[in-house]
């Protein structure tokens, strides 16, 4: 099954031309799921780090979240999204919600097993992209 992605937005991946508006995310999570679905966000498995660190693109604070990419086996975001939905309220995907919902906000830890059958999917995926990419 192909993993969902969460957390990107145009203004912080330019060319991602389709992908959703972070300015108009804002605001968008209710104030009660924000704490939960932070945390939640924040529990996950990391997926791979790379170095530095995001700045928040709102407030131009320097810092806010470690370059790591985070996923509960169905889901991959990047620390900042956590970020975002703790501070400004940026809004997650419905299915997202739903799922967290599900998952009574426990974000379930993943084994090194696991991990690697979701990065081998996520190559999978890189791999069919790029080749749609060269058809077109």
């Amino acid at each position: 099954m192909p993993m969902r992605h969460a957390g990107l937005f145009k203004e912080l991946t330019p060319e991602l031309l389709d992908a959703p508006s972070l300015a108009e995310a804002k605001e968008g999570l209710p104030v009660e799921d924000r704490a939960r679905a932070a945390a939640y966000l924040r529990q996950a498995s990391v997926l791979s780090a790379s170095s530095g660190c995001d700045d928040d693109w709102f407030t131009g604070e320097k810092n806010v979240a470690l370059r790591y990419s985070r996923t509960d086996g169905a889901w991959i975001w990047t620390d900042v999204l956590a970020h975002y939905v703790e501070k400004h309220g940026v809004a997650l995907p419905q299915d997202l919600l739903e799922h967290m919902r599900a998952q009574d906000w426990h974000c379930p830890v993943l084994t090194q097993q696991q991990l690697i059958e979701v990065s081998e999917e996520l190559f999978k995926e890189l791999k069919k992209s790029k080749k749609l990419r060269r058809r077109s």
